[in-house]
């Protein structure tokens, strides 16, 4: 078990001094090639770029609450609207009943218990 172990620490050792000469090797060769400037340039703005990326994702949230805050105002109006149609829906419908009623039920007055009513109750009188 011992020497399962030594060996495994051995390859870890192995692993890690590769990677090194890896890194080295391709440090060396950017530099060669003129990259090296510019990967500080690079790593020099990636403060700013992370500030612009925070501010970006800060008002990208600030709009989305605006947006979801309208919605929620804007439903809440959309069913006192629909509450209002409805009974607006309601009263039209009463008035078309009461119109399309027969013209003997709306054209003429309704009996009366006053004296002379008689005679009102055989003639039709308009409104």
């Amino acid at each position: 078990m011992a020497q399962t172990e030594a060996t495994a620490h051995e390859s870890d050792e192995n692993i890690y001094r590769r990677i090194g000469q890896l890194t080295r090797t391709l440090h060396d060769a950017l530099r060669e090639l003129g990259y090296e400037r510019e990967l500080m340039d690079a790593r020099d703005n990636l403060p700013g770029a992370r500030d612009r990326l925070a501010y970006i994702a800060r008002v990208t949230g600030e709009a989305a609450e605006k947006v979801l805050n309208a919605v929620d105002r804007a439903r809440t109006v959309q069913q006192e609207l629909t509450e209002q149609a409805d009974s607006l829906r309601n009263r039209w419908q009463a008035v078309a009943a009461y119109a399309l009623r027969p013209a003997s039920s709306w054209w003429t007055r309704p009996a009366s218990s006053s004296p002379g009513s008689a005679a009102r109750q055989t003639e039709p009188t308009r409104y």
